[in-house]
């Protein structure tokens, strides 16, 4: 995993970059590439590529959370609610929402928590 800024391959973009350096460069992409030419990195990604090692350790304990029965019955609660609504694999990017109990939009259902 690449520690340092990351060039975008068509464009020759760097991921590291501010928007005011970005955006002269952006010209160059086309509209679809545009939304995903800069990607910001959280605190908590940055500490984990600059440390495999915990990255590693906080791996294998989601495999291990993930593998619990708890889990496996709120995945397979999500994917009812999904296959009830019509929207279970069909590419619309909506997920079931336990606390407001209604499909909404994958990007605000991670983004709210």
């Amino acid at each position: 995993m690449p520690t340092g800024p990351t060039r975008h391959a068509d464009c020759g973009i760097i991921s590291e970059l501010t928007k005011v350096q970005v955006k002269p460069l952006l010209k160059k992409c086309s509209s679809k590439r545009r939304r995903f030419a800069v990607k910001a990195r959280s605190k908590t990604a940055k500490f984990y590529a600059a440390n495999p090692e915990a990255a590693e350790k906080r791996r294998e304990y989601q495999r291990e959370y993930n593998k619990t029965e708890e889990r496996k019955k709120y995945r397979a609660y999500l994917t009812k609610k999904n296959r009830e609504a019509g929207t279970y694999a069909n590419g619309d990017n909506m997920d079931y929402d336990h606390d407001e109990r209604r499909m909404i939009s994958a990007r605000r259902n991670r983004s709210k928590k």
